[in-house]
């Protein structure tokens, strides 16, 4: 049986889990069933993506800007024996990896492109955060343009995380 520890090698790649949104979108995570392949987009040091592959999901993307960001994903993914397929990419002007879970924790604008860019059908879940509670209702209204609906909305210490469901 795999470990659910986590091992992070310290760097400046965000996502080591002690944000708010980082940290409220772990615990989000561990109360999800696993299936299928995931995709964790603006990754950071990948924590999430890892996360994923530890509890089982299959076919884990992890996406970020920053090359920096990418290797710490690849790196912390090595030292905790599972397998990602790290990238870079600008989730802002490029489409997301299709999945059928995502996470994304990022600025309100880009998960405005997102959601316009998602395939039709996928994701069945998303677990989305990043943003404050002044730009919810446009986010969250983006993705629901696309038939996904908060099940879970938290605002830990000022910012918006939330579980979107599929209709």
């Amino acid at each position: 049986m795999q470990s659910r520890w986590i091992v992070l090698a310290e760097t400046t790649a965000f996502g080591a889990g002690s944000h708010p949104t980082t940290r409220t979108c772990l615990e989000l995570l561990l109360g999800l069933e696993p299936g299928g392949s995931f995709a964790d987009l603006g990754c950071g040091s990948g924590v999430l993506s890892i996360l994923a592959a530890k509890l089982g999901w299959r076919s884990v993307v992890a996406v970020d800007l920053q090359p920096g960001s990418v290797e710490a994903a690849r790196a912390n993914a090595a030292a905790n024996g599972v397998a990602i397929d790290a990238r870079v990419a600008d989730l802002a002007t490029v489409s997301a990896p299709p999945a059928d879970t995502i996470a994304a924790n990022l600025p309100g604008a880009v998960h405005l492109h997102i959601a316009e860019s998602l395939p039709a059908g996928r994701p069945g879940l998303a677990l989305v955060s990043g943003f404050g509670p002044e730009h919810s209702a446009e986010v969250l209204g983006a993705y629901a343009a696309r038939g996904l609906h908060p099940t879970v909305t938290l605002e830990p210490q000022g910012w918006v995380v939330a579980l979107l469901k599929r209709d």
